[in-house]
């Protein structure tokens, strides 16, 4: 989006929950943006935006998946191009609902590798493509 200083905003900071097909971005044009991915249809549809003031540093999730945290500074952390003097440097958590970021598909096969490896058996994914080493 627009940046507050009247040129585009780059994104600058970037993550993503473990097996979702959420993305989270940010950057100085005032959003954290969520973001559904899907694969089947190769498109990103923003489904959520939080309003944050500065530049978005960094992003870093809670290893349940139930919050982001996003460090928010005046100026980006790698220059002092540009000042937003409105925002305070500060850690800005937010809860995400269980339902937006969990992938069906993905737990199901995460936790069925973690059953296999548990029990000491290989585990290979079904209907994944195989490699016949053509290079097609």
């Amino acid at each position: 989006g627009p940046s507050p200083f009247g040129g585009p905003c780059w994104v600058s900071a970037l993550a993503s929950p473990t097996l979702s097909d959420l993305a989270i971005s940010g950057s100085c044009d005032g959003a954290l943006r969520f973001w559904l991915c899907d694969d089947g249809a190769r498109t990103i549809e923003q489904v959520m935006e939080v309003p944050v003031v500065g530049f978005i540093n960094g992003l870093a999730l809670a290893p349940t998946g139930s919050f982001v945290a996003a460090a928010v500074g005046q100026e980006h952390r790698l220059g002092r191009w540009f000042r937003v003097k409105e925002a305070r440097n500060s850690l800005c958590i937010v809860r995400l609902p269980p339902a937006i970021h969990r992938k069906p598909h993905l737990l199901a096969q995460h936790n069925a590798r973690q059953r296999a490896e548990h029990n000491g058996q290989l585990y290979s994914d079904e209907g994944e493509d195989e490699d016949d080493g053509d290079g097609v």
